[in-house]
């Protein structure tokens, strides 16, 4: 039942795809705060889901609409694209369900003109534009591509595509001009309805602030009786866990220990004593739900204390403490994945799917953000918090004192709720949630996307805004595989347009398998330095040379002959020191170049906010806004290396790292030849120099002079690169 509701404001949490059997249709659901704290979820239909093809026709389209009812008549499950549930029963398919009440599956076919946005084109082309009846039946699509048919973008993801189609910060605010209120939703908080295809509309708030959102950190504490690490399905039980839970925006934080049997009472704590561990888990899940977090959080708790808990409860048979999200039985998913790089090695990563929460894990977190050599709770909370936390408690002591007197598991309890305070004080100084927020919005992703997809998707996303805007298509290329010398197997994105390049550096074509090398690093001269050496860095070096020789997918070239074909004049194009050809900025302004440009200014106003903010919490915000901004500014070097993206370029990152050592060799003579300094090291964006003084402050005036002198009218770079002065004379330094 639907109930007419005036206008309301809210600052979106959650957004996610999903489908009502009952319509037979999909639609977005956003879950969300309003500033009054209260806590509302919003169902949009009218979802436009469509792909763009070189060519289509009228019997191609009778032959896939074919193709998929046959596809989804005997499905056996479910292979949606962004299905909310995972895998289910056939009658639960919302392909088979949709079959029924549906005759055609391809409900338009548009011809449009774009560009495509991988190689130099003087121009758009014609494509078609094909509109499905839902998002899911895209990925079947997809399956069907005969040989000669290029598809785009038909592998966005659905909530990215209304995301980019609407221009909706996945963590920014809404105003509902009107909607309908639905009643026997089975959701823990109010539903409002609206349908696009009916006139329905909601309109995207440039608001910065944040709701009143509820955020609670825990973490939970468990040992063997053995001499062994404890493992849930082995009967090593949940002993307690400590709640601390605050409203953004406030002071005040309400702490909660939960403990299994008896417990002396701690001051400024609410002690919950629990006679079975049954008794206590359920008593953590009614918690999440009565104080309505959106936001749970904790220490290794996305690896270890959430699955810890999920397998007591499987153990203990409680399907009901699965159930703790906004949606009324809905179980919590917990994905496990494994992600390997050349950074990083392999990890294993957990997602936790919980409608309208999210779980924000600091370690990962502060892995990302801190260079320090051990990332144990106390030893972060030291270096971050300058905070020592009482070790009252070991870990070899914890069985003997759980299976002692109240007071015994008193002393448990005051180090598990300390613990947890730590959490929320990380949380607080290191800006986890407002950097999150603001990463999410700017890439056009959600939270949870933010905090479980990998750099890759948050790039395509954020790169899918201008392409949009800019009238360009993104071509879905397929993965292939190859042997390298070693005999292991390697996967790549392959990419047709690569395969005619050419580099007179590489003797010949280069093609979708060329490889690049890494930051420059100048081999240090290694000794004891008794002058002061002095380091010259480079602001922001690469997304400067990026904006400066305009590297960009849309503006690299194969050939000289093919450019000229295009009627390019030898003066449009550069060639990068590696060979490679660009073209200039004067004739065409490459999208990733224009990105960095955009991004560079945002920061610099997000800064310029953030210095004249009144208040410690409007400060937070802005620094979590610019912090973002750098982060992304630097990915998309990476991002375009990464040959495995769905959108790589290694020319581009390898034409960086060339201009890249280009201008720290250019650097290094410059302040030889007018200064007497010399080169002793060269990493990544910076220089190392010995300067011809044995007085620190003379060093310091040298250094200030050089950066002026390099940064003006007469020296080797022109803005937007910079060079910045951060060095530390001393005395006396040992160069690596």
């Amino acid at each position: 039942m639907l109930l007419a509701m005036a206008a309301l404001e809210f600052q979106i949490v959650d957004e996610r795809l999903e489908y009502n059997a009952d319509l037979g249709r999909a639609c977005i659901r956003f879950y969300g705060r309003r500033s009054d704290g209260s806590s509302v979820a919003l169902d949009v239909y009218g979802l436009s889901s469509y792909f763009y093809t070189n060519a289509w026709s009228a019997e191609r389209t009778r032959l896939m609409n074919h193709e998929i009812e046959g596809a989804c008549r005997y499905a056996k499950r479910c292979s949606c694209v962004g299905c909310a549930r995972g895998p289910k029963v056939r009658d639960q398919i919302p392909c088979v369900e949709y079959k029924n009440g549906c005759s055609e599956f391809i409900t338009s076919v548009e011809e449009v003109t774009r560009t495509e946005f991988v190689g130099y084109r003087p121009g758009p082309g014609n494509f078609v534009k094909v509109s499905v009846a839902h998002p899911f039946l895209l990925r079947n699509i997809m399956y069907k591509k005969e040989p000669w048919e290029q598809f785009f973008e038909i592998d966005v993801d659905p909530v990215v595509r209304f995301n980019v189609d609407h221009g909706i910060k996945p963590c920014g605010w809404l105003r509902v001009p009107e909607a309908k209120t639905a009643t026997g939703h089975g959701l823990r908080c109010e539903l409002l309805v609206i349908d696009m295809d009916a006139g329905g509309t909601f309109e995207v708030l440039e608001r910065n602030d944040m709701a009143p959102w509820r955020v609670t950190c825990f973490d939970i504490e468990c040992v063997s009786a053995e001499d062994r690490f404890p493992t849930a399905l082995l009967d090593d039980p949940v002993n307690q866990v400590a709640m601390v839970d605050y409203i953004y925006g406030t002071e005040e934080v309400l702490k909660t220990i939960y403990v299994l049997d008896t417990c002396d009472p701690i001051e400024g704590v609410a002690v919950v004593s629990c006679e079975t561990e049954r008794e206590l888990l359920l008593a953590v899940r009614q918690h999440i739900l009565d104080f309505d977090s959106d936001v749970l959080s904790g220490y290794n708790s996305a690896s270890f204390d959430l699955p810890y808990l999920y397998d007591r409860a499987k153990r203990l048979k409680i399907p009901q403490f699965m159930d703790f999200s906004k949606e009324e039985e809905f179980p919590v998913i917990h994905k496990v994945s494994s992600f390997t790089s050349a950074q990083a090695g392999t990890r294993e990563t957990h997602a936790h799917i919980i409608p309208g929460r999210v779980e924000l894990d600091l370690l990962p977190r502060c892995r990302e953000t801190l260079r320090l050599r051990s990332y144990k709770l106390d030893d972060v909370a030291f270096e971050v918090l300058k905070q020592n936390k009482d070790k009252g408690v070991s870990y070899d002591q914890l069985y003997s004192l759980q299976m002692g007197s109240s007071a015994e598991r008193c002393k448990i309890a005051v180090y598990c709720v300390m613990d947890t305070i730590l959490c929320v004080n990380l949380l607080k100084k290191l800006k986890f949630l407002e950097n999150t927020v603001a990463m999410a919005n700017l890439c056009g992703i959600t939270m949870q996307s933010v905090l479980s997809r990998g750099q890759s998707f948050k790039c395509t996303a954020f790169i899918l805004q201008y392409t949009k805007r800019f009238g360009y298509i993104c071509e879905t290329f397929k993965k292939q595989s190859v042997v390298n010398e070693k005999g292991e197997e390697m996967s790549f994105t392959h990419v047709p347009f690569y395969d005619g390049i050419e580099n007179k550096a590489l003797g010949g074509a280069a093609g979708s398998k060329a490889v690049f090398k890494g930051a420059t690093v100048i081999e240090p001269e290694r000794g004891f330095y008794t002058k002061p050496v002095a380091v010259l860095d480079f602001a922001s070096l690469y997304p400067s040379v990026m904006i400066f020789h305009n590297l960009s997918h849309d503006t690299l070239l194969r050939s000289r002959k093919e450019a000229r074909k295009m009627g390019l004049t030898p003066e449009d194009i550069e060639e990068t020191p590696n060979g490679y050809l660009f073209v200039k900025k004067a004739k065409k302004q490459g999208v990733l170049p224009l990105i960095e440009e955009e991004l560079w200014a945002a920061r610099n106003a997000y800064k310029k906010k953030m210095k004249a903010a009144e208040d410690e919490l409007t400060r937070s915000v802005y620094d979590g806004m610019q912090g973002a901004i750098k982060v992304l500014m630097n990915s998309l070097y990476g991002f375009c290396g990464a040959k495995t993206a769905s959108l790589p370029c290694v020319y581009i990152s390898a034409s960086v790292t060339s201009f890249g050592r280009q201008k720290l060799e250019e650097a290094a003579a410059f302040a030889s030849e007018r200064f007497g300094a010399h080169l002793v090291y060269g990493d990544t964006d910076s220089i190392f120099v010995t300067l011809p003084t044995d007085s620190n402050a003379e060093a310091f005036a040298i250094s200030e002079r050089i950066e002026e002198a390099i940064n003006g009218p007469d020296g080797i770079f022109n803005k937007p690169v910079y060079v910045s002065n951060q060095s530390r004379a001393l005395n006396s330094q040992h160069c690596p």
